[in-house]
C-alpha cells in the first residue's frame, strides 16, 4: 500500500509539473496574440529555463524575439529550433526573413551590436563603433 501511495505521489507531481508548463506555453502564447511580445519571449524563456527545450518554443521565441525588433536573437532561436526539426518549412521561412533584417557590411564609424553565444546559451551583445570596414557573418550583426 505505500508502495503505491509512493507511486500515485510521483505520477501526481508529474503531472502537476507539466500541466504546469503546459499553462506557462498557454500563457505565452496569450502574450503573442496580445502582441505582448517581451513578456511572451520571457515565458518561452522560463520554460527552456526549466529544461524542456521543443522547437515549438524555440520557433516562438523567435518569433516574439522579431516582432519584439531582436532580429539576432530571433535568429539565434530560429536556427536552435532547426536543430531539433530540421525539415520543418516554417522555420527556414523565418529564419530567412529575419536574416533580411540584418547587417552583413560594416562600416566605417558605424555602431553596431554584436551577438555573442555563451555557454549558457543566452547570446549576450557588445557594442562597437568601427574605424575600418568589415564583412561579418550575416546572423551575428545588427545595426544599433
Amino acid at each position: 500500500m505505500k508502495r503505491l501511495i509512493s507511486i500515485l505521489f510521483v505520477l501526481s507531481a508529474l503531472v502537476v509539473h507539466a500541466s504546469g508548463e503546459k499553462t506557462l506555453l498557454e500563457e505565452a502564447n496569450r502574450h503573442y496574440v496580445a502582441q505582448e511580445y517581451r513578456e511572451a519571449a520571457e515565458k518561452y524563456e522560463q520554460i527552456l529555463a526549466s529544461g524542456k527545450e521543443s522547437a515549438e518554443v524555440y520557433f516562438n521565441l523567435g518569433n516574439a524575439c522579431f516582432k519584439n525588433g531582436e532580429h539576432v536573437k530571433a535568429i539565434l532561436n530560429y536556427e536552435r529550433a532547426k536543430l531539433l526539426a530540421p525539415q520543418n518549412e516554417d522555420i527556414d521561412f523565418n529564419l530567412r526573413i529575419a536574416n533580411q533584417f540584418v547587417v552583413d557590411n560594416l562600416e566605417p564609424g558605424g555602431t553596431y551590436r554584436i551577438a555573442v553565444e555563451a555557454p549558457d546559451y543566452r547570446p549576450h551583445f557588445a557594442t562597437v563603433t568601427l574605424d575600418q570596414s568589415v564583412t561579418m557573418e550575416p546572423a551575428m550583426l545588427e545595426k544599433a
